[in-house]
């Protein structure tokens, strides 16, 4: 008797499903779109500025000179260029955060969330599918050259011997 009432009794976490108001939602499918290129074209600057703050220190490095000033000027331009790229790398993944979170929002909106998540997990099978196989093959081509390495030494070896055999004649 439980059986069926549970089997018959309503679930209470289950809800209908509404219809959503579509004006409302394709402006914050707009709003997140505009976001999303706000927040790349944020990530091309300060992709730019670590290039640019790699670049300063480069040139430090490659600039010799023996001034006593120009070493603690070189000191304090490789701090300053060290701070501000390790900055700017941390404001980067940052970034990079705001923008996933940002796409993934937008997935729901528009229903690709799914779709994402399984094109995600074919690719990552299909890296790890890759990298196997790779390790596997290199593996075999190890163990082929440990196998036949006495067998090549064994050719060499003989050749050698007919080679010397034919020189004392």
């Amino acid at each position: 008797m439980q059986f069926f009432k549970t089997l018959f009794k309503k679930n209470k976490k289950i809800s209908s499903i509404s219809k959503l108001e579509t004006t409302q939602t394709d402006s914050h499918i707009e709003l997140l779109k505009r976001r999303i290129e706000e927040v790349d074209e944020k990530i091309k600057l300060t992709t730019q500025a670590i290039f640019e703050a790699q670049l300063v220190r480069l040139r430090l490095f490659l600039y010799k000179d023996s001034n006593i000033f120009a070493g603690f000027r070189r000191k304090i331009v490789e701090s300053k260029a060290a701070s501000s790229s390790q900055w700017h790398i941390n404001f980067l993944f940052a970034l990079y955060n705001e923008r996933r979170n940002l796409q993934i929002e937008l997935d729901r909106k528009t229903g690709k969330k799914f779709f994402n998540r399984i094109n995600i997990w074919i690719r990552s099978i299909i890296l790890f599918s890759c990298i196997v196989i790779t390790s596997l093959i290199i593996i075999m081509g190890i163990f082929t050259a440990i196998y036949l390495f006495p067998l090549v030494v064994l050719i060499i070896l003989l050749a050698l011997f007919i080679k010397g055999r034919n020189i004392q004649r």
